[in-house]
């Protein structure tokens, strides 16, 4: 009985950490920001948000990585209410225009109500040009419309 059982037990497992690596394969991994870095460690902290790490899934799915954040277009992803994370849902929004090769992605960060700030959603609009590899990016806050300056960089494929 106990080893019916402990085969059963390992067979969940199995089956888990199976599903768990079919869920996101990445294809490429493209790295932008307004310098080429060969190691991101080489960023210094206060410029951080300036980077942006762009993981292309071979199911047309992305996960984008900014400034300590992950914006997915598969789910929204919560984050506790720590001094330096602001108790944010993240999500982010995909369209590919086939004839320019443009990755027109949104950005989505939700705020809690109680968080004391004139608005509930900041959207970051980031374009990606592949055959350029050139991006351009702004934030509008809503409900408003209060928009921040543009920001321009350069791409670089990491993976």
């Amino acid at each position: 009985m106990k080893k019916l059982l402990g085969i059963v037990v390992l067979g969940l497992l199995w089956c888990n950490i199976s599903f768990a690596a079919e869920f996101f394969k990445y294809k490429t991994v493209i790295g932008c920001g307004p310098k080429i870095l060969f190691n991101s460690d080489d960023v210094p902290g206060y410029e951080a948000w300036q980077y942006y790490y762009i993981h292309i899934a071979e199911t047309g799915s992305v996960v984008i990585y900014n400034d300590e954040y992950q914006y997915a277009t598969y789910e929204k992803k919560r984050y506790s209410q720590l001094w330096n994370q602001n108790h944010k849902i993240t999500s982010a929004k995909l369209t590919k225009d086939e004839i320019t090769n443009v990755y027109q992605l949104e950005m989505i960060s939700e705020y809690d109500p109680s968080y004391p700030i004139d608005h509930k959603k900041m959207i970051q609009f980031f374009n990606l040009n592949v055959e350029s590899m050139t991006f351009v990016s702004r934030s509008v806050g809503y409900p408003s419309r209060k928009k921040y300056e543009a920001t321009t960089g350069i791409c670089w494929k990491i993976l």
